[in-house]
């Protein structure tokens, strides 16, 4: 049985940390409607900030600006299904230019979030069934042996709290042988129901960690 394994680690502090003493219990409600108690942090900051008919996204940056994490809350009567269709149908540069500085009331959960896939059916679905099949299967330029995958999983852990986010994820692969707002604008961004997350690299844009926060 070999591995194939690749990891990546992200950890940095806010450039503008949220007060300890500011964060309290509040109201967060799920895409079932069902309320449930987090802990929420809070501050009135300067921050990138932009919204359309579906979504508002602000940009908040780690340390001196290299990395950001972006939030993108759903309006009302969108969900989440409906941000990620319309980011799929805009330019991400464009996103982000069309961001205005700023005054948000922001309110963003403390959280830490676990996740665990196996990505055998998907990559199947994909394109790739015969990559698991250990008859068919074509790995010669790796080994003399006749190999396959035996299987594709990726595990990830974020932590998002006031002094910043820690980030992990890992891909592991088992194979065996044969056997509308304008600057200076004074807006609302209390992340109470469901949000998608993105930590990127400021100067290309690149994503390095994307998820979703649902409450729990």
């Amino acid at each position: 049985l070999a591995y194939l394994l690749n990891a990546m680690y992200f950890k940095s502090q806010w450039k503008e940390k949220f007060q300890k003493s500011a964060t309290s219990d509040e109201t967060f409600t799920d895409e079932s409607l069902t309320k449930v108690k987090v802990k929420m942090m809070k501050q009135n900051k300067s921050y990138n900030y932009t919204e359309n008919d579906i979504y508002k996204a602000v940009r908040m940056p780690y340390g001196n600006g290299v990395f950001s994490m972006y939030a993108f809350l759903p309006m009302e009567k969108y969900k989440l299904a409906d941000v990620v269709a319309c980011l799929k149908k805009s330019d991400w540069d464009g996103v982000r230019r069309e961001m205005f500085t700023c005054d948000v009331d922001l309110w963003l959960p403390k959280f830490e979030t676990k996740f665990h896939i196996k990505l055998n059916d998907i990559l199947s679905d994909m394109g790739m069934p015969l990559s698991f099949d250990k008859d068919k299967a074509d790995f010669k330029a790796m080994s003399d042996y006749a190999l396959c995958l035996s299987f594709v999983r990726q595990d990830a852990v974020i932590k998002v709290d006031e002094e910043g986010t820690e980030a992990a994820v890992v891909s592991s692969a088992g194979m065996m042988k044969d056997a509308a707002v304008g600057p200076g604008d004074h807006v609302v961004f209390h992340a109470d129901h469901p949000f998608l997350y993105l930590i990127t690299e400021s100067s290309t844009g690149a994503i390095l960690f994307a998820g979703r926060y649902s409450g729990k």
